[in-house]
């Protein structure tokens, strides 16, 4: 089984989905435990040592390893992971230090993620049987008549993505004030119904996976 899957949604975007399970194994072996946490910065292996479960701290290793190396493999070959930093906005959006370029990390069950674009992109990753009704009022029914093609799990996903990718304000907030509108296969359009102060990107673009039993959205602007 690969640690890594990756996908390139677009010429400009790329995504790195971490299996969990295999880099547990990993860790299991002390050599490549080493191997693994020596691509840490000082301070980032502080916070891995310091996360109270093992679960969160192998979930945050994982997102961060990702978001490392898919730097590492698309904007600096020749530097040590451990030399690649990832900071968060005032808003705990990630980007990369060195570049300026954003990211979006996500991780849920046997899955962590990260994704890169020229402009803020959004990733989910959701498990996709999390939901066995509508969860109102993130997704309304109108949204979920107008999108019979996509699963409850998907539009939670691309209610996500896009709060990664232009959010504000609280979750339940943000999800109240857009409305997904249009989707095609890969084209989505969105209305900003109450912060007028507050415009998003109104189209945008999304391609979306399963793997292990999980849905992936990765979402990033659409510019004609």
């Amino acid at each position: 089984m690969p640690l890594l899957t990756c996908y390139y949604p677009s010429s400009n975007s790329a995504v790195y989905i971490v299996h969990l399970d295999v880099l547990q194994r990993r860790l299991g072996v002390p050599s490549q435990r080493q191997h693994l946490l020596a691509q840490l910065s000082e301070d980032e292996h502080a916070q891995y040592t310091c996360k109270p479960y093992k679960r969160q701290a192998l979930a945050w290793l994982g997102a961060r390893l990702g978001a490392k190396w898919l730097l590492k493999n698309t904007l600096f070959s020749a530097l040590p992971s451990a030399e690649i930093q990832i900071k968060k906005t005032a808003n705990g959006a990630p980007f990369c230090a060195r570049s300026g370029r954003p990211l979006s990390i996500s991780h849920s069950n046997t899955l962590a993620g990260a994704a890169i674009g020229d402009h803020p992109v959004g990733l989910d990753l959701e498990f996709s049987e999390r939901f066995s009704a509508l969860p109102t009022p993130w997704i309304s029914p109108q949204e979920k008549q107008a999108h019979p093609n996509l699963s409850i799990s998907q539009l939670w996903c691309i209610k996500e993505a896009l709060y990664k990718a232009a959010g504000f304000g609280p979750f339940t907030q943000f999800c109240s004030a857009v409305e997904l509108e249009h989707t095609t296969h890969k084209q989505l359009t969105v209305r900003n119904a109450i912060h007028k102060k507050q415009p998003i990107q109104k189209t945008w673009r999304y391609n979306r996976w399963q793997l292990k039993q999980h849905d992936i959205l990765f979402l990033e602007p659409y510019y004609e």
